[in-house]
């Protein structure tokens, strides 16, 4: 079918193995060898295999995947704008460049794809159009070092043996990172204007990989755990100084240590919008404690003149994060929106701890709110 669409071109070239290992090389090595020949103009090509063989999710020994030979495409490579592959190796042969045949690939995305370093660095250097790179759960991957100069948007997720990460490209926009703590290295990245770093283990703090970006307006942090801010590693932070939005996620309980959000908010002279998301297993504490007073000591002088909107969801009623909507209506008096979305329903009990939540907003926060501030509750 290929040798007769000839130069017409296909939209998409996608094939999907449900067993696909090293040794079917041969056998699917022919598939490009006729992909070649045919000069088929392909604009996305995918490649996706299933995660395990069958021998393997019965138990038995490991299998090595298929290792896809990038060069294999080369000859249909000037016209692909956009690489997926999935469940495989991948294989980039040196010698491909500096004479790139991919010329015109806008997209490159690596799930499960054994992958090393140098071959990452390789791939990126031979796409001069790239724009956009996700790379998940490339286990291989140890130093990731990206270097582009039309590169807009890096995702790099749950890849367990990255250690560092160091990025020089000049038109990036957004960066989203997400795994255990690593040494990241802003070399350049002066446009860069959105960054989620989502922590995923206890005890570390995705505060430690932020860099100092002058033209950060947006920030998303994720807490795997509880961690204690003092306005000393504040004070001098330039950091924040044009953060405009930020939004935290909350795996656990916080406590006595939610003060330090509004340490963060002092460090933070130009936010505007601040949302705040509850998961994990927080939200199944006992009802009796959403009725709690907190004892918590309060900075003075921590007003956010600059703050609009709050947005607070999936409310369980926590003491805490009650206490600080109240604080926040009080030291904020710019304040023209707060919302409130209690917990959504996933287990038996929530349905119940969903309306006394409900029912803690609108008692104990309703009273307090300003004229000038629309609040909800939804």
């Amino acid at each position: 079918m290929l040798l007769t669409r000839g130069a017409a071109g296909i939209e998409m070239f996608s094939l999907w193995f449900p067993y696909l290992t090293c040794a079917h090389a041969n056998e699917v090595d022919r598939w490009w060898t006729v992909l070649a020949e045919s000069m088929t103009r392909v604009s996305l090509f995918v490649l996706r295999t299933a995660r395990k063989s069958s021998r393997e999710a019965m138990g038995g020994s490991h299998v090595e995947p298929y290792d896809f030979p990038l060069q294999s495409i080369a000859s249909v490579g000037s016209q692909i704008r956009k690489l997926c592959l999935k469940n495989c190796g991948l294989k980039v042969a040196p010698a491909m460049g500096p004479a790139s045949p991919f010329t015109l690939m806008a997209c490159v995305k690596l799930e499960f794809v054994s992958v090393t370093d140098m071959e990452v660095r390789i791939l990126i250097d031979l796409c001069g159009a790239l724009t956009k790179v996700v790379i998940i759960c490339c286990h291989r991957i140890v130093q990731l070092h990206v270097v582009h100069a039309r590169l807009q948007h890096l995702a790099v997720e749950r890849c367990k043996n990255l250690q560092s990460m160091r990025i020089h490209a000049p038109e990036l926009l957004q960066l989203r990172y997400s795994g255990r703590r690593i040494a990241v290295d802003y070399v350049h990245v002066p446009l860069l204007h959105m960054l989620k770093l989502l922590f995923v283990r206890k005890n570390q703090c995705p505060l430690d990989c932020l860099g100092a970006l002058p033209g950060l307006k947006t920030l998303f942090l994720q807490f795997p755990s509880p961690v204690t801010v003092s306005p000393e590693q504040l004070r001098h932070d330039r950091r924040f100084a044009g953060l405009q939005t930020i939004k935290l996620l909350l795996l656990n309980s916080w406590s006595g240590n939610i003060v330090s959000i509004s340490y963060l908010l002092k460090a933070c002279p130009l936010i505007k919008t601040l949302k705040l998301e509850v998961l994990g297993e927080k939200q199944s504490a006992d009802l009796s404690l959403a009725t709690m007073e907190p004892d918590l000591m309060w900075p003075e002088g921590c007003l956010a003149r600059s703050l609009r909107r709050i947005s607070i969801r999936g409310f369980g009623g926590e003491p805490e994060l009650t206490e600080l909507a109240m604080v926040l209506l009080r030291t904020s008096p710019g304040l023209v929106r707060l919302r409130v979305r209690p917990l959504r329903w996933r287990k038996h009990g929530d349905g119940e701890r969903r309306e006394l939540a409900r029912a803690l907003a609108l008692t104990k926060l309703a009273p307090r709110v300003p004229s000038r501030v629309k609040f909800t509750v939804s």
